[in-house]
């Protein structure tokens, strides 16, 4: 007799599957927890609000798995903060959020939130859109985090807030080696400290934000200098620039002019 389908009700209690590795003793068995289905209430257990795309949490699941793997794939999440628990009983847990798009609204500043993007953006497999804002200080360096964008060879755009000292060049190096799949990259600020990376990219559309402030103003002509990088570079076919004046602000495609 052909059994029926099981109802939705059964498959939402079916939440996680526990596996434990008959072959290694007890004490050193690797518990691996696989979620399969995603109902609101586990979801909260496991990344409190992440629905809601407020707030990234490891939750009081890690307590009793070594990973966590979450295969559901998000379109957009948004982080707003990131806060750490420590590990319960020298366990390391490992987080992984499978999205296409992500965007970082914190400012990341502490070195361990620079590492634990590094390491979201190193699980991820079909990360197609990333927008990321780092606070330069003494005491952190974004290498790790640039290098795992750089290996995000699906990436289709990019949009980072970084400023860096003079005479430094991380920012023209993570341009110089973005993957080749990346069509869009948003500069919200630094554009001016990797000019001669712009001239030579292989990227089509680029878009910079450009602060008008008081102490160095923004004027019209400063606008003109983007004809000439799209006039240098045969690759770019569209600059964005956006300032808080809005009269200062300029749309180029090749074969038109700055407005």
């Amino acid at each position: 007799m052909i059994q029926p389908p099981s109802t939705p009700s059964k498959q939402i209690k079916r939440r996680y599957d526990l596996q434990d590795s008959p072959t290694k003793p007890k004490s050193k068995r690797k518990k691996e927890c696989h979620i399969h289905k995603l109902p609101d209430e586990l979801l909260d257990m496991v990344v409190l609000n992440l629905d809601r795309r407020t707030l990234l949490r490891f939750g009081r699941v890690c307590r009793n798995f070594q990973n966590i793997i979450l295969p559901h794939v998000y379109k957009r999440p948004s982080i707003n903060s990131l806060e750490f628990l420590p590990p319960f009983h020298s366990v390391v847990l490992e987080y992984q959020l499978q999205c296409e798009s992500l965007d970082i609204d914190v400012m990341l500043e502490d070195q361990r939130d620079l590492d634990m993007v590094a390491g979201l953006l190193n699980s991820q497999r079909n990360l197609k859109h990333l927008s990321i804002s780092i606070n330069k200080t003494n005491l952190n360096t974004p290498n790790d985090l640039f290098k795992s964008i750089s290996d995000s060879n699906k990436l289709v755009s990019l949009s980072v807030f970084y400023e860096e000292d003079e005479g430094h060049n991380l920012l023209s190096r993570l341009i110089d080696n973005l993957p080749p799949s990346i069509k869009l990259l948003s500069l919200l600020s630094g554009w001016y400290s990797v000019w001669n990376s712009l001239l030579e990219t292989q990227i089509e559309h680029l878009r910079f934000r450009i602060w008008n402030e008081e102490d160095n103003p923004i004027r019209p002509y400063h606008l003109q200098r983007f004809n000439s990088l799209i006039n240098a570079n045969d690759k770019v076919s569209k600059i964005e620039i956006e300032t808080i004046n809005q009269y200062l602000c300029g749309f180029y495609q090749r074969g038109d002019k700055i407005n």
